[in-house]
């Protein structure tokens, strides 16, 4: 059996956690209960353990534990279906807050990921919507009743996050080349958000087309839970400045709280005693509807 490499009654929060890395990165995964009795502390402290370590994308936050990154290449090469169930309370209140800004009878650019399930399974209530997306899983996840059309993006298929890469446009039955898509809403999953980075994503080609759909929507909605706040992806989608509203399960830090009003970008935050989707920080130029 894994024992910490000190007394656990003597490990301060560093060492706890790399301890926790380590044995993590040994086994694959571990539960919050089993960590809380190998270190002789609270379930509320290793859950703050996981929370950090989640943040610096060490490890990947599970519901009631954490799993390790596959190859220890970052959260983009994570299973599919780890990634979906990490986070999963802060995901349902991002995706539910994000409802609440989409009309009936909008149009939708939606991207991969696993926070944009959340968001359509909130969708129900609404009417008459037109889905454009990459997401394979995205249709099982959207209620019937919501949508009027649905339209699948072509292009390369990507196993690990179970999206189609390529360019945004539909198919053109009557020629060569496709249609460019407009729509009134792109709303999109990112990787990371940083007040000098931006807007960040894991993989080259995911990222531009991420940034192909901001630009072909007149209103553009970022979906980040607080682990992705202050991380930097690997590759730059966008400045702040070009996302009408971010939402999220918390506010931002200082930093980057300022940052987003500088840039213009409307904070909603969804869950409970957070207002219920409400705009809580206002950008400094007009957004929206």
């Amino acid at each position: 059996m894994y024992r910490p490499a000190r007394s656990a009654e003597k490990i301060v929060p560093a060492h706890r956690r790399r301890e926790i890395t380590r044995f993590v990165s040994e086994t694959g995964h571990a539960t919050i209960a089993d960590l809380a009795e190998m270190f002789t502390v609270s379930s509320d402290t290793i859950r703050r353990d996981l929370d950090e370590l989640a943040r610096r994308g060490s490890l990947l936050r599970t519901y009631g534990g954490v799993v390790k990154p596959e190859g220890g290449a970052g959260i983009h090469h994570v299973t599919f279906q780890a990634r979906t169930e990490a986070n999963l309370v802060a995901k349902r209140a991002v995706g539910e807050a994000a409802a609440t800004l989409i009309p009936s009878g909008a149009s939708l650019l939606v991207n991969g990921g696993t926070t944009v399930l959340e968001f359509g399974r909130a969708l129900e209530g609404h009417r008459g919507l037109t889905v454009v997306t990459n997401n394979l899983e995205l249709p099982a996840a959207l209620p019937e009743s919501a949508v009027a059309e649905l339209h699948i993006l072509a292009g390369e298929y990507d196993p690990t996050s179970l999206v189609t890469l390529g360019p945004v446009l539909l198919p053109n039955q009557y020629g060569p080349d496709g249609h460019r898509v407009y729509a009134d809403y792109a709303v999109l999953g990112v990787g990371g958000v940083a007040a000098g980075a931006g807007f960040t994503g894991t993989d080259v080609r995911e990222s531009s087309m991420i940034r192909a759909m901001m630009d072909q929507a007149a209103i553009v909605i970022v979906l980040a839970d607080t682990s992705k706040f202050a991380r930097q992806a690997l590759v730059a989608i966008s400045d702040l400045g070009r996302a009408d509203y971010m939402v999220s399960d918390g506010l931002p830090d200082d930093d980057l709280s300022a940052a987003l009003r500088d840039a213009g970008v409307r904070v909603v935050v969804g869950g409970e005693g957070s207002g219920h989707g409400q705009v809580v920080e206002e950008g400094r130029r007009a957004h929206g509807p």
